[in-house]
């Protein structure tokens, strides 16, 4: 038991040290190709303005942006705040999504719909509920070179509750290990709501419309763009670090966890074993608290210090202050969350996202 809790720390440690002294530098092109952003709307009546108001504000030639915005049939004022706030925008076009496209279905139809209509030289992803820094579609954009097919960037939650903040700093520590595997360019995943791939990669693909249906749409086209030859570059810094809405309850944060496990599936085996090992920690110190007390106590404590070093670095990167009780809270918030999602996922009732069954 001591041995196998002691690999999985050592195992967050290589996470860590992958994560130490790597920088994001990228130059900027001598002229700014055409990008298309594409925002997938369900039901957001009360997101989608804020993230139109971030979208408007970006620092990107004027005559270069499109900004697709696609409704997926929305039945609350989704559309009427959509057309209100584009109105006098031209970089901003409302697509009303009617009709399927091949395998595509969900959000992944919508993105299939989007594609037919961008004129971009790359393709970036934004949630309808996310919020960017204005310099985000430059720095995304930049970081293409050479063989890169897809740069995904870091993610964050905003809100000030407690409940927010530790949905915070969860995501963090998830991007603070994608980066780190990027750092060694072994492939993990990228997060469809902040990313961008090459228009020649996504359509290589065949599109939304020829690829197998996932309900983790982003990893499947992340997966398919890399099958083809293409390399991945994950970002960490301020002006990549988008802000997306906090799950409002703790079931619709279970729900989220749940897409995210079943999407898993798909995972190389090699991360599935990894994912396995981590969710295993927990218990094993748990029972080694009642056979070695001493010295689950001085692992618990290791791990504490590791996990709080990938999350410091993380936030760093991201531009963020790093509150120790928070970071102190967070390490039985997510043992919490973890214990919670194994009892959740056999025993809950459909998979839904936006009222919509899978």
């Amino acid at each position: 038991m001591i041995v196998l809790i002691s690999a999985i720390l050592i195992i967050h440690l290589i996470f860590l040290f992958n994560l130490i002294g790597k920088k994001d530098d990228s130059s900027s092109p001598d002229q700014w190709p055409k990008i298309s952003i594409w925002v997938a709307a369900r039901n957001e009546e009360t997101q989608i303005q804020n993230c139109l108001a971030s979208l408007a504000q970006l620092d990107y030639p004027a005559d270069k942006i499109q900004i697709l915005v696609g409704d997926d049939q929305s039945e609350d004022r989704t559309a009427e705040v959509i057309k209100s706030f584009i109105t006098d925008k031209p970089q901003f076009h409302y697509v009303w999504i009617d009709g399927t496209l091949g395998k595509a279905k969900k959000k992944a139809n919508v993105l299939a719909h989007l594609a037919h209509q961008s004129n971009g030289d790359y393709f970036l992803f934004c949630d309808a509920d996310i919020q960017v820094h204005p310099q985000w579609a430059k720095s995304l954009v930049r970081s293409f070179k050479k063989n890169i097919g897809v740069v995904s960037a870091t993610t964050g939650i905003s809100g000030n509750n407690w409940f927010s903040r530790m949905q915070n700093l969860d995501w963090l520590y998830f991007m603070g290990l994608i980066k780190s595997a990027s750092n060694v360019k072994i492939p993990c995943t990228a997060v469809g709501n902040n990313m961008a791939v090459s228009r020649e990669a996504y359509f290589k693909t065949g599109g939304y419309e020829n690829i197998p249906f996932s309900i983790t749409e982003d990893y499947m086209l992340f997966k398919q763009i890399l099958i083809r030859g293409y390399d991945w570059k994950h970002l960490l810094t301020p002006t990549t670090t988008s802000a997306s809405a906090a799950s409002p309850d703790f079931r619709t944060l279970m729900l989220q966890r749940k897409r995210w496990l079943t999407g898993g599936r798909d995972l190389p085996f090699y991360w599935k074993m990894l994912l396995a090992l981590f969710g295993l920690f927990d218990p094993l110190i748990l029972v080694c608290f009642f056979i070695l007390p001493y010295w689950a106590l001085m692992l618990f404590c290791l791990h504490f210090v590791i996990q709080s070093s990938i999350l410091i670095l993380t936030m760093k990167g991201a531009g963020k202050h790093f509150p120790f009780l928070d970071i102190l809270s967070y390490s039985f918030y997510s043992s919490g969350v973890t214990a919670a999602t194994a009892l959740f996922f056999p025993f809950s009732s459909g998979r839904e996202w936006k009222g919509r069954k899978y």
